[in-house]
């Protein structure tokens, strides 16, 4: 999900507080390397499942943002940016913390 962090699951009960500090640590790199680079914090996201070689399925309505996540392919994320990124990989879900549950705790990743 593209969903902003620093809103994700703010409501009582919806888990929010868990691991508030990396959701605040992955927005702020986030969006300092969306600025150096001069694109979305989005367009970041997308770029980055791209040159890892992910297939990236987006989900809009709007003509403009469909436009906007298919314009991905003039810039590339510097490899120095690329390490930044995924050091925040701590293999700790922070987006779908709901209720206060880890769900990494739940259904550990794939190996």
């Amino acid at each position: 999900s593209l969903a902003p962090l620093s809103t994700w699951r703010m409501a009582e009960g919806q888990g929010g507080e868990v691991l508030a500090e990396r959701k605040t640590e992955a927005q702020s790199l986030l969006k300092e390397i969306a600025a150096n680079l001069g694109v979305s914090e989005a367009k970041v996201l997308l770029r980055w499942g791209l040159q890892h070689g992910y297939c990236a399925l987006t989900r809009s309505t709007k003509p403009g943002r469909m436009r906007e996540n298919l314009d991905v392919f003039d810039f590339k994320i510097p490899d120095a940016e690329m390490a930044r990124l995924n050091n925040l990989d701590k293999q700790q879900a922070f987006a779908w913390a709901a209720n206060g549950m880890n769900p990494m705790e739940v259904a550990p990743p794939l190996v």
